[in-house]
């Protein structure tokens, strides 16, 4: 046999194999990509489903803060207007007792006793300036014709004589001044910006 028959029988066999190589690396070829297709499908799924938990995670926590804002608003509405309130009865205690500050305390008692239990049960609602400025009105307020008396002792200490009329006028302007403190507690400061470049820190009006 010659060369050429032995290059005939290689070829024929070469030929006969590679389909065969062939359709054996595309089934591997196919099934690679089946699994990769699958493990792509699966952690899509899991990736899907983690977002799904972490949305109605964080829908559920803006609910719930939302919730609690809105009560955190209504209890401030309402302390407010508790606070508002109180203010304006200490002041309708100051314009009642104010006048009678010079009176005797059988005349004022029982206004001074309703007016202390206000303050007791009331206190923290009102403001601070106000809740101290309230306390000190009322003893004043009781306790000032005996300053006021004590001032007019005839006394043989000058120093002391001028002590007293310090502490009676002292007294006085305390109780005069107390309905100013309510008024400038319970003022409310603006809230449109072009205002408040009108008025300085106290909300006074800048000349």
């Amino acid at each position: 046999m010659d060369a050429s028959f032995w290059g005939y029988i290689a070829s024929f066999i070469i030929g006969a194999g590679v389909p065969t190589l062939n359709g054996r690396w595309q089934r591997k070829h196919d099934l690679k990509k089946q699994e990769l297709q699958h493990d792509y499908d699966l952690r899509k799924q899991e990736l899907e489903h983690e977002y799904d938990q972490k949305k109605q995670q964080l829908e559920h926590d803006f609910s719930e803060r939302k919730q609690a804002l809105e009560r955190e608003d209504r209890f401030r509405l309402a302390a407010l207007d508790k606070r508002l309130e109180a203010q304006q009865k200490a002041f309708e205690y100051w314009s009642k007792l104010r006048p009678l500050a010079n009176q005797r305390i059988e005349l004022k008692s029982e206004l001074l006793q309703e007016a202390w239990g206000f303050w007791s049960s009331n206190c923290l609602y009102l403001e601070e300036d106000t809740r101290k400025g309230f306390n000190d009105f009322l003893y004043y307020v009781d306790n000032y014709p005996d300053i006021r008396d004590y001032a007019r002792t005839t006394f043989s200490d000058y120093d002391e004589k001028q002590r007293a009329k310090k502490d009676k006028m002292d007294a006085w302007q305390q109780m005069r001044s107390f309905g100013a403190i309510i008024l400038n507690d319970i003022s409310l400061k603006p809230i449109d910006p072009r205002m408040r470049e009108t008025q300085n820190a106290d909300g006074e009006a800048i000349q």
